[in-house]
Order: C-alpha cells, then sequence, then structure tokens
C-alpha cells in the first residue's frame, strides 16, 4: 500500500488531541460544503475524521427510496468513473484490480455488460 494512504489512514484515526481532531472535522465539512441537517448529529459527536466519514443519514431528510428509478450509493459523493464493463474485473479506486462478482458476493453474467461507477 502506498505510504500517503497508510499516513492518511493514521491522520483520520485521530482522536487525541480532541481540538485536533475537531478541527480535521471542520475544515474537511467546510471544504466540502457538508450540510450537517442531512445526518445525524452534529461535528462535535465524531470523535475522529473516520468516524465522520461514516455519518449516518437523517432519515427524516433524506429517506431512503426503494423504486427501480433510484440509484443507491454507498457513498455521497461525485462519480468520477462511469464504464461499461464486459468482464467481471475492474481497476478503479488506487489502480488496483478486483473481482465484480467477489465485492457484490454474486456470480454475474457478463454478456451483456454491467456499469460500473467510480463514487
Amino acid at each position: 500500500m502506498p505510504f500517503f494512504s497508510r499516513l492518511w489512514g493514521v491522520i483520520t484515526k485521530i482522536e487525541k488531541p480532541e481540538w485536533l481532531a475537531a478541527k480535521m472535522i471542520s475544515v474537511f465539512k467546510d471544504h466540502y460544503d457538508i450540510d450537517m441537517n442531512e445526518y445525524v448529529g452534529d461535528v462535535t459527536d465524531y470523535d475522529s475524521l473516520s468516524k465522520f466519514f461514516i455519518r449516518p443519514l437523517n432519515k427524516d431528510v433524506r429517506p431512503f427510496k426503494d423504486d427501480a428509478q433510484t440509484f443507491l450509493s454507498p457513498s455521497d459523493g461525485v462519480i468520477t468513473v462511469a464504464e461499461k464493463v464486459a468482464a467481471d474485473i475492474a481497476t478503479q479506486v488506487k489502480g488496483r484490480t478486483y473481482s465484480i462478482s467477489d465485492l457484490v458476493r454474486k456470480e454475474l453474467d457478463f454478456s451483456e455488460g454491467y456499469y460500473l461507477f467510480t463514487i
């Protein structure tokens, strides 16, 4: 794993001193213009940037829609890659290659292709 990825992983887990963790969360929130009304709690409820990354949605503000016209994403973000794949392999984040079937835990038939998005 690259050095900077590991370093970032360590930085995101910093909980002490508390003022530093709070400052990192605040800077991240402000930089990405995150509306905390869409999430449970406030920035002060999270002990580290890593815990802030996985904050739960406020179901009253952002209800789950279970219909065929809705795309469910495991994260908020911007689609940076959209591609049609015809084989059980994807190269995405940080140049890593992985099996799509392994990712979704289901054997897939790629004869008609699937679309893969990086968010």
